[in-house]
């Protein structure tokens, strides 16, 4: 039920730079989304950025909960109407109604995108003179298939553009989350980064097989939003026809489906000369926390280009969760690696599937 009067609104009139809002939860700092992306991407000159144009501001009736916006959205190959259902608590909820309408061919349409900056964290060196151990919105994208499948993708600041893909039949949500809610891991009074929100994408109604898609630009400092993450649907409507989806974003300190299995909690990266890599990933949960050293193992996929020189398996008696431990080589420099790793007790997954791209 809406709880505004659609014939008392106020309506605004804006030129932003793109479609860019902002949410949060109670004690939360700010985090980060967008309304639509075309041809974001590494490989992709022809990126354009559409902009919300005018607004209109529902009225709230007595005693509601919620406050309705609507937006209308252009650029040169796009058009668009949306509307919003905030909700605000300890978990803001923003109800996403959209309709676009492409003028045009868009070879890579992001609905439903995520903006966040990743400048260096525990997966990264840290910049000379930094006193901050990490600084980052989020550390991490997290995705989960309509069985509870989920994977977790740590980020990183690469050297160049960087993009990477993972292709789903049924999605549940995808999210832009911050996993490392320490205040020591980050010692910044300022920025609060162990406050930022992470940032949930629930699909409302089946969205059909698609990906989502991530794109990690260089950050040279904490004011560059150089990470993205959005739905490409797999199939498009042709240009004049309207598409329409409709979403929940959560602004909240955990995602609203937490994996049934064990999730990710650190990922930590050293060099090994002169193509190699050693990772530590680290996996927690009250199952895997009960089972002794030999159980579980580590299932393992190594993507074309590199091999594996060495690999164990070992719970950390300090605080039961478990670690693996890879020692990998690459062939030949400048060629993307793509690794998985999870861990199973027999044939049974006992925690979500750690996805890594790697770039010698």
């Amino acid at each position: 039920m809406r709880s505004t009067a659609p014939n008392t609104s106020t309506r605004c009139s804006s030129s932003p730079p793109a479609t860019y809002f902002r949410a949060l939860g109670a004690g939360q700092n700010f985090g980060l989304s967008r309304g639509l992306t075309l041809d974001s991407g590494p490989l992709t000159p022809s990126e354009e950025h559409p902009r919300f144009t005018d607004f209109w501001i529902g009225r709230p009736l007595p005693g509601a909960t919620s406050l309705t916006l609507y937006a209308l959205l252009d650029s040169p190959r796009a058009a668009g109407a949306y509307e919003f259902l905030l909700t605000p608590g300890a978990t803001t909820l923003v109800e996403v109604r959209a309709v676009v309408t492409f003028r045009t061919t868009v070879a890579q349409p992001g609905f439903a995108p995520l903006s966040g900056m990743f400048w260096y964290g525990e997966n990264t060196d840290r910049p000379a003179g930094e006193p901050r151990p990490e600084v980052h919105e989020a550390d991490g994208l997290s995705v989960q298939l309509a069985d509870g499948t989920t994977f977790w993708r740590p980020l990183q600041n690469p050297a160049g553009p960087f993009g990477s893909g993972l292709a789903v039949e049924k999605l549940r949500g995808f999210g832009l989350l911050q996993r490392d809610r320490l205040f020591d891991h980050y010692g910044d009074l300022d920025s609060d980064f162990h406050h930022r929100p992470s940032v949930w994408v629930e699909p409302l109604g089946d969205w059909g097989p698609g990906r989502v898609q991530l794109v990690e630009r260089p950050a040279h400092g904490p004011l560059d939003s150089n990470i993205s993450v959005f739905w490409v649907p797999d199939r498009l409507p042709a240009p004049g026809t309207p598409l329409e989806l409709r979403y929940r974003l959560h602004w909240t300190q955990e995602p609203p489906t937490a994996p049934a299995v064990a999730p990710v909690i650190a990922t930590h990266v050293g060099n090994l000369e002169p193509l190699g890599r050693l990772f530590w990933i680290d996996f927690a949960g009250d199952d895997i926390a009960c089972r002794d050293n030999g159980a579980p193992d580590a299932d393992l996929q190594i993507g074309p280009g590199a091999r594996l020189l060495r690999k164990s398996v070992r719970k950390n008696p300090a605080d039961a969760s478990w670690r693996v431990a890879l020692e990998v080589v690459a062939e030949a420099p400048g060629r993307a690696v793509e690794l998985r790793c999870r861990l199973r007790a027999g044939y049974t997954p006992v925690s979500e599937t750690w996805v890594y791209s790697w770039m010698p």
